[in-house]
């Protein structure tokens, strides 16, 4: 006798699982608060799941953990050229915190409403969990080998600062990722709903950091007395509200003038870098990205 998915379209399986496996993971409140005394053994328990769902198919994985309850998962699917890179695709597990009054379903409850999956995670980033783990099954069952390594890491403590998930396996553990030349993480585009239909944009860079430091030196008066504008507090302010007014100008490199090209084809008209604020308006949210 057939099974069910045996005669079921193969796509239909995939979406199937892809749904159950992220509700799966929504029911389970891995919440990372940043502070030890309150976050659970949720992000184990995520990466056991994934373990359990990945074996079932043949894939067996290394468990490396530094805290207890924090578990990291790293698979690697061995491809058939062992002179080429390989490729790290990787995603955590844990969550930020969820208010419940906020929220119109229980965020753990990992319900489809309305045709939608909704719960803590849902977007960032069990469902590129789900999606990823449901894929690597379909893709088995057909007997696939990837050409390249295929290393897959289900890390904790994204959410804070790393230090029990990636940045431990790669300080400690560099071996699980040897070889790896490129990753796939949880962000690279965004899905754009213009005025000539949907588009997906790839990122091309990101933002960098510049740590500054500002000292500023006045007169000194207590706090009752009349404002003093020459105080360091006030000089200190009014540097500040400078900066947050400054216009910063775009800048005009090849990667921008891509991005204008590029987006013209969202936006249904022409753009041009003195006005692009202004004419990707209609792009929503994602414009301010």
């Amino acid at each position: 006798m057939k099974t069910v998915d045996a005669v079921m379209d193969p796509v239909a399986v995939l979406h199937r699982e892809a749904v159950e496996f992220t509700s799966a993971l929504i029911r389970i409140d891995s919440t990372n608060t940043g502070d030890t005394a309150t976050i659970g053994v949720g992000e184990s328990e995520c990466a056991e799941l994934i373990r359990g769902w990945l074996a079932e198919v043949g894939y067996t994985g290394v468990w490396r953990e530094r805290t207890p309850g924090r578990g990291n998962l790293v698979v690697r699917i061995t491809g058939s050229d062992p002179a080429a890179t390989a490729l790290l695709v990787h995603a955590h597990t844990d969550v930020v915190p969820a208010d419940a009054t906020l929220w119109r379903v229980d965020p753990f409850a990992g319900e489809v409403n309305e045709g939608e999956l909704w719960g803590r995670g849902a977007v960032d980033m069990k469902n590129m969990i789900g999606m990823l783990v449901a894929a690597i099954r379909s893709l088995a069952a057909e007997g696939w080998q990837p050409r390249r390594d295929i290393v897959l890491a289900f890390v904790a403590d994204e959410e804070v600062e790393g230090a029990d998930g990636m940045a431990f396996l790669v300080q400690q553990h560099p071996e699980l990722f040897a070889g790896v030349t490129e990753a796939i993480g949880e962000l690279g585009g965004f899905s754009i709903e213009g005025p000539a239909g949907r588009h997906y944009a790839i990122g091309i860079g990101e933002k960098g950091v510049a740590w500054a430091t500002l000292r500023a030196r006045g007169a000194t008066g207590h706090g009752s007395l009349i404002p003093n504008a020459s105080s360091a507090v006030a000089r200190l302010t009014s540097a500040l509200a400078r900066i947050v007014a400054h216009e910063w100008p775009l800048a005009d490199d090849p990667a921008m003038q891509m991005v204008i090209t590029h987006l013209r084809s969202a936006v249904g008209a022409d753009l041009e870098a003195a006005t692009l604020e202004r004419d990707i308006a209609s792009l929503g949210p994602i414009a301010r990205c």
